[in-house]
């Protein structure tokens, strides 16, 4: 609930202004979710599919909010460990 608190908030609140700002965050979002995907599968060799699947997700959750990408690296370790 929280999540689509967030997400319908910040879409109602986006203005007219910011959505230049929104097309160079998202190729930014590409790059950084390519590095991402790089790093994990450097990482973790025989994970590949998870780290696919992974760098989508993380690309969808920058792109709906960009503060996740503070968080999502520690619970994307904390799965790849156990």
């Amino acid at each position: 609930y929280i999540w689509l608190f967030f997400c319908i908030g910040f879409i109602i609140l986006v203005p007219y202004n910011i959505i230049l700002y929104l097309q160079i965050q998202t190729s930014i979002t590409v790059l950084l979710t390519i590095l991402l995907g790089y790093y994990y599968f450097k990482k973790e060799d025989n994970e590949i599919r998870n780290n696919l699947i992974g760098g989508i997700f993380i690309a969808i959750a920058i792109m709906l909010k960009p503060t996740v990408l503070i968080v999502l690296p520690f619970l994307f370790d904390v799965k790849i460990s156990k």
